[in-house]
């Protein structure tokens, strides 16, 4: 009988770690962002906050009216990649041209806004955001970028 107890404790000891959440991974952190839509031809901004403080931010130039989400893909990895941002780079997705990647060596929240506006403080919060923030087109974030058309 007592080890019929041992394996009822045991089986269900593991079921509580199998629903137990998983736990965030240390280190490395890395979130994609898509963009839909054509320029308007106005300039924006970005902001990159980890650990409750601003890690970095740029003022981006504008893109010519009527250019494609590809070319706000590689402006914001251009833009991003020539900021001294300790642990951050990025790169455009490689299952979408319209998609980005920021990779920084812990957790982080990207935001974006106008170019004289502070991203990190009163503009849009892209990190998690299931609607995106409108600023010149629409930038979201996304698990799964080979999905977004």
């Amino acid at each position: 009988m007592r080890s019929f107890r041992l394996a009822v404790l045991l089986t269900f000891a593991a079921l509580l770690v199998s629903l137990a959440p998983a736990q965030a991974a240390q280190g490395a952190a890395t979130q994609t962002f898509c963009v839909s839509g054509t320029s308007n031809g106005v300039g924006w901004s970005w902001g990159i906050v980890s650990n409750g403080g601003l890690r970095g931010r740029a003022v981006v130039k504008p893109l010519p009216a009527g250019a494609g989400c590809a070319a706000f893909a590689r402006a914001f990895v251009g833009s991003v990649n020539s900021v001294p941002l300790s642990g951050c780079t990025a790169k455009v997705s490689a299952n979408n041209p319209c998609c980005f990647t920021i990779t920084c060596e812990e957790g982080f929240d990207f935001w974006i806004g106008d170019a004289n506006g502070d991203p990190a403080g009163d503009s849009c919060k892209v990190t998690d955001s299931p609607d995106g923030c409108s600023f010149n087109p629409i930038i979201f974030f996304t698990k799964n970028p080979a999905v977004i058309p």
